[in-house]
């Protein structure tokens, strides 16, 4: 528990891309051997995740992210906390990301936490998140717009899965919801 929070506490000091991704693969070992630690402290975890997201960092802080983030959306206990904070967290790095493989990295991020608490958390959590201010967009519609323009892009049977069945569960509820016709 120690180390994991110092560790934790290092990462959020530091704005060195070699020194995130270190205590990002860390971590990781820490969540995947220590469950019930990491779950206590989901926190911390979350916001080294928000830390690497954030576009000032630099494309490589924010790929290093995507299985720290998976991982903490698995051992989470306290749900939708922290899955409110990575998504909001990965559809503003969306919104400032060029690279292909990091949209595609963001995007997986943000199916997983659908897979872990459903469409309703995610959708939820865009819905009460600020607009977007470099592209002036509804979160939900950016997303969807970004997600939908690289999907055929994905390769891996389990990425394409994972987004496939992420974007049929987001419109199901989306549409059941009337959230689509709300966000334009």
């Amino acid at each position: 528990a120690t180390a994991l929070s110092a560790v934790a506490a290092a990462a959020v000091r530091s704005d060195d891309s070699g020194v995130l991704e270190r205590a990002a693969a860390l971590l990781l070992r820490l969540c995947m051997r220590h469950r019930a630690v990491a779950s206590e402290h989901s926190g911390a975890v979350a916001s080294v995740v928000q830390h690497m997201l954030r576009p000032e960092l630099g494309d490589s802080a924010a790929m290093g992210c995507g299985r720290l983030a998976a991982a903490l959306l698995a051992v989470s206990e306290s749900g939708a906390a922290a899955v409110e904070g990575v998504v909001r967290g990965c559809v503003q790095r969306l919104a400032a990301a060029e690279l292909l493989s990091l949209k595609q990295q963001l995007i997986l991020v943000v199916a997983r936490a659908i897979a872990a608490a459903g469409a309703a958390v995610v959708l939820d959590a865009l819905a009460r998140g600020p607009a977007l201010s470099n592209t002036a967009a509804n979160p939900l519609l950016f997303l969807l717009e970004e997600w939908l323009s690289c999907a055929h892009e994905f390769h891996g049977v389990r990425d394409i899965r994972s987004s496939s069945v992420a974007l049929v569960q987001v419109f199901s509820y989306a549409i059941a919801h009337d959230q689509l016709k709300q966000h334009q």
